[in-house]
């Protein structure tokens, strides 16, 4: 319940442009939800991806763009077990994440792996299971 108060004061303070503080929330729920995972007692893996997916947001708005993709590539990454566990709430996020993360590295010209973000998104988009 922790994770979600902090999650609720991160977005809080998205809200009335806060930036700093809703990263000092969200750093605070991302810890908390390793930790958590390590010891197999987090609740909902969903809860650890929106942290990350808000921090990398909140790392957007700060023009911390290699800070945003670290945070949507570690959401993306328990969001593609959950989609292969067939967890019914993980593909569109997935897709957007895929996307989202294709258009900042187009912006660093990093083609290969802005395609390869791409390719994934249209894989899952079409119903495909298959990671490689």
């Amino acid at each position: 319940r922790y994770v979600e108060a902090l999650n609720m004061a991160a977005q809080a303070a998205q809200e009335t442009e806060q930036p700093e503080l809703s990263l000092e929330h969200l750093d605070r729920s991302v810890s908390l939800c390793r930790e958590l995972m390590s010891e197999n007692r987090l609740e909902d893996e969903m809860s650890a991806v929106c942290a990350l997916v808000s921090r990398g947001d909140s790392h957007l708005e700060l023009d911390r763009k290699e800070d945003a993709i670290r945070d949507y590539e570690a959401a993306i990454a328990i969001l593609e077990v959950l989609y292969e566990f067939n967890r019914a709430d993980a593909a569109d996020l997935l897709i957007q994440l895929h996307r989202d993360t294709a258009e900042i590295l187009m912006g660093f010209s990093e083609t290969e792996e802005a395609e390869t973000h791409l390719l994934r998104a249209l894989q899952i988009n079409v119903g495909g299971r298959e990671t490689d």
